[in-house]
């Protein structure tokens, strides 16, 4: 069985008059969960961290060796990142705190409905703990999701959600998961990056998602990671909504 670990990025308001939300999910194998969680530990330990998240808070030579120690240990035991980026124009339909989720995870239980479709095997999503009321909606939405959507790719059917992935979406706080706290880590260094390629753009400097690793080193350390065919990683392992 495969585990999707997702969690939520900050979100950034106010800057180049954009804001916009991102959901980061990492693909594990069960198999190796315990592996990747006690492997993650020493890392704590090594950079005297009571959390992989206050890595934030370190010099940027300290950041870029500890991102390469996860990077390592995730791509050892082959796990894959999938993420979804929803803008400011898109954000303003919400009518509920909700509805950024649901569009964010969408995408993202689509996409790893497709990976598991591939690789013949099945899977259970796992959220980081959010606000209790959103969380209730989620769980109500989740099922009723992957109880009737059909997933199709290049228009042909591929069967529906509940073939593969169980219907029920579990919360985690990830203050006692280091894989949670680990994608944290990318989700932050992917919003980094897209706030940095929106200032580009208000300079006239272009950029797509394909090449958005350029905007940040440290996501160019987890970029390998990314679902994608071939070179291309947008609408793969990341799908942006303006």
């Amino acid at each position: 069985m495969k585990i999707i670990f997702v969690d939520e990025s900050y979100k950034q308001t106010g800057r180049y008059n954009r804001y916009y939300f991102v959901l980061c999910g990492l693909i594990v194998d069960s198999n190796n969960l315990l592996s990747i969680e006690h492997e993650l530990a020493p890392i704590r330990q090594k950079y005297k961290l009571a959390n992989l998240k206050e890595l934030r808070k370190s010099d940027k030579e300290t950041r870029l060796a500890v991102s390469e120690e996860i990077f390592n240990i995730l791509n050892k035991y082959g796990s894959r990142i999938i993420a979804s980026c929803i803008g400011s124009t898109t954000l303003e339909k919400a009518k509920a705190q909700a509805d950024r989720y649901k569009w964010g995870l969408s995408f993202l239980i689509e996409r790893f409905y497709l990976y598991l479709y591939k690789n013949k095997d099945n899977g259970l999503v796992i959220f980081d703990s959010i606000d209790k009321g959103t969380e209730k909606e989620l769980r109500k939405w989740f099922y009723n999701e992957v109880l009737t959507y059909n997933v199709e790719m290049f228009d042909a059917p591929k069967g529906k959600l509940i073939d593969r992935i169980y219907p029920a979406i579990l919360f985690s706080d990830d203050k006692y998961t280091n894989i949670l706290q680990a994608v944290d880590l990318v989700g932050w260094s992917l919003n980094s990056a897209i706030w940095h390629a929106i200032r580009d753009r208000s300079i006239g400097v272009s950029w797509n998602i394909n090449s958005l690793y350029t905007k940040n080193p440290f996501l160019e350390i987890y970029w390998p990671l990314f679902l994608s065919r071939g070179s291309r990683v947008e609408g793969y392992g990341i799908k942006w909504w303006s």
